[in-house]
This record gives structure tokens, C-alpha cells and sequence, in this order.
């Protein structure tokens, strides 16, 4: 995650994210911040976080929690947890909600039930925004694994030579690449590149909604997913989709894990009907999902490989994926680590 140095600029950068929407508003003044023994963005993150996780816990189960954490992400993640175990408790409630109706449609002459055990469903819009509010303050931040790999380059010794290259050679297509600082390809004490390109309906990929095709990935082992970061910024509102035809099992598990992280959007993509693809591998065309939206169709072999004609549909390869902030980009230009790119 990515936070303010200090916590009356978190406060600040919170109050405009949140504050005008839900009547939020911090403090920034940092002695306040300071006399509570909270002095940087992310002890005011870990603070907010941990008070909105005790409080959704009373709010649903009568009781504060004993639970602590030792880092905002600890404690994001509990508290995403905690809403999943309420949109299931919601989702339990409108099933039986449904049921009781049916019940008293055949036995009219029962006392109504409505109102009983209704708490979860009741709340459930207060609910959802607070955690879109959570979610929205949050959205700036780098997911924990990416900032990792981000903390090494900018702040390991190591690594105080290189620097990522963006590369526009025209052509709708994009090199991301660690280099120089003259732009020029390295190979020590790290090595990696990310090749990607426009989809349309000229090319074999199909249109793929728009998105863009990583269709080159190399790297040293654990460097891959910061290039991939860069990509998917890149990208924008467009998406960015995996090679549309063989993914590594290496690269695969980025893909997976882009499914589960908050701040990126997942978009399902159709299947081409006639590609050539399942002819030259002897396979049947599967059925189309959205046969009415043509501008969705995009080549699935990679993801047939994996989940076969019958499973494609549940591969993370088979959808495209959309981050709506560019916070990796921002964090490299800031530091003067980032050549080819402006904000």
C-alpha cells in the first residue's frame, strides 16, 4: 500500500477521497496526530482500518473484538473478510425471506414472521458504503506483493541503477523494460520485459472489448509482476488481457492473482466462434456467451489450455483486467526511476 509520509497528509488526502461524500473529516493538524502517538499516513491508515474492522464486527455480532493488527494490510484484509461473511449472512436472509413468503401463501392462517432475523439485509446498503468508501480511500494504494517488489528497486542499493523504460515504438504497442538510466536494455543486476499491443478485430485476438494483449513477457524470477504492474497502468480504462494463445504457468498466477485484488476490475470476455484455433487443434467451437455483443469476442485458446472447451469460462485468462489509478507509475516518476512517461 502506499500512504502519505506523515498522517496530517493522509488525513488530507483521505478527507478528499471520502470526507465530502460521507461527512468524513480528519483532522490535519499533526501535533493532534502526534499526541496520540500516530505520526506517519500509514499509523493513521492502520488506526481508521482497525476502528472500522471493530466496529462493523460489533455492529454484526453484539460484541467488540480482541483482534489487533500489526499492519494496514493485516488489517484490510480481516476486514474484507468480514464483509464476506456478510454479504453470505445477507444472502441467507433474503433465501429465507423468500421462503417464509412462500410458506404463508400455503398456510395463511400462521402468524407473519416479517421483520424477525432481518438485521443483516436491513443493513446491507449502510453496509456496502461503507466498505465502497473503505475500498475508495484505499484505491490509491499498490497491492502489498507489488509495493514489495517496488520498496527493492527504489530503496535496496542494488538496485539504485535501474530504472523501467517505456518504450513507444508506434503501431499501438508498448515495451515496458528494466534499463539504464539512458533507457537501454539491462540484463544485471536484473532482468525483464513486457511487450503489449492493441486488440481489434483485424487481428486473430479478436476485439477483446478493447483491451490490450501482453503478448511478450520475460523476467528474472520474482521481477515480472512489477512489469506487469507497469502494463496494466498503462493500459487504463482499456484492460490489459494475457497472451491470447499460451500463457506460462509462471505468468498464469499473475493473472490469478489480479482476480482477487480489490483495486482491479474484472471484465468477462467472450469466445470467437469460428477461430481457427479450435480447427488446427482438432477441438469443437464452444458456445458463445454473448452472442449479441460481438465487440467482446476474443481468442480463448490460452485459457482452453487450462480449463479445457468446457472450463475456459473459469480461467482468469479468459477476461480482461482494468486498474483505474496509476499509482505504481506515480511512485516511479517520483522517485526519477521511471523514463518514457508522463502523468
Amino acid at each position: 500500500m502506499k500512504f502519505e509520509p506523515h498522517a496530517s497528509q493522509e488525513a488530507e488526502k483521505i478527507n478528499r477521497q471520502a470526507g465530502m461524500q460521507h461527512g468524513m473529516q480528519l483532522v490535519t493538524d499533526q501535533n493532534h496526530w502526534s499526541s496520540m502517538g500516530i505520526e506517519t499516513g500509514r499509523d493513521l491508515a492502520l488506526m481508521i482500518l482497525t476502528q472500522t474492522y471493530s466496529d462493523t464486527y460489533k455492529e454484526i455480532h453484539g460484541i467488540r473484538p480482541r483482534r489487533q493488527f500489526n499492519s494496514p494490510e493485516d488489517a484490510q484484509e480481516a476486514l474484507e473478510q468480514l464483509y464476506a461473511y456478510f454479504d453470505e449472512e445477507a444472502e441467507r436472509e433474503e433465501i429465507s425471506a423468500e421462503e417464509e413468503v412462500h410458506d404463508e401463501d400455503l398456510l395463511p392462517d400462521l402468524p407473519s414472521r416479517e421483520g424477525m432475523g432481518r438485521r443483516f439485509t436491513e443493513s446491507r446498503d449502510g453496509y456496502d458504503r461503507l466498505r465502497n468508501t473503505v475500498r475508495r480511500v484505499l484505491s490509491e494504494s499498490i497491492d502489498p506483493r507489488i509495493q514489495k517488489r517496488l520498496d527493492a528497486l527504489l530503496n535496496d542499493p542494488k538496485y539504485a541503477d535501474v530504472f523501467i523504460k517505456i518504450r513507444d515504438p508506434g503501431g499501438d504497442r508498448y515495451d515496458a523494460y528494466y534499463s539504464q538510466d539512458d533507457g537501454e536494455l539491462i540484463t544485471q543486476p536484473v532482468f525483464g520485459r513486457v511487450a503489449f499491443r492493441k486488440t481489434n478485430s483485424e487481428r486473430p485476438t479478436g476485439p477483446c472489448d478493447g483491451a490490450w494483449e501482453v503478448f511478450y513477457s520475460r523476467a528474472s524470477k520474482g521481477w515480472g509482476s512489477l512489469l506487469y504492474e507497469v502494463a496494466l497502468e498503462l493500459a487504463g480504462p482499456d484492460g490489459l488481457v494475457p497472451d491470447r494463445f499460451s500463457v506460462s504457468a509462471d505468468a498464469k498466477s499473475v493473472w490469478d492473482k489480479y482476480e482477487t485484488r480489490g483495486d482491479v476490475k474484472v471484465v468477462r470476455l467472450d469466445v470467437i466462434k469460428n477461430s481457427r484455433s479450435w480447427e488446427t487443434e482438432g477441438l469443437p467451437s464452444p458456445e458463445q456467451v454473448t452472442p449479441d455483443r460481438p465487440e467482446d469476442d476474443c481468442e480463448q485458446m490460452s485459457a482452453v489450455n487450462y480449463g479445457g472447451i468446457d472450463g475456459w469460462q473459469d480461467v482468469s485468462l479468459s477476461r480482461k483486467y482494468v486498474k483505474q489509478n496509476t499509482s505504481v507509475l506515480d511512485a516511479l516518476q517520483g522517485a526519477g526511476r521511471l523514463i518514457g512517461w508522463q502523468a
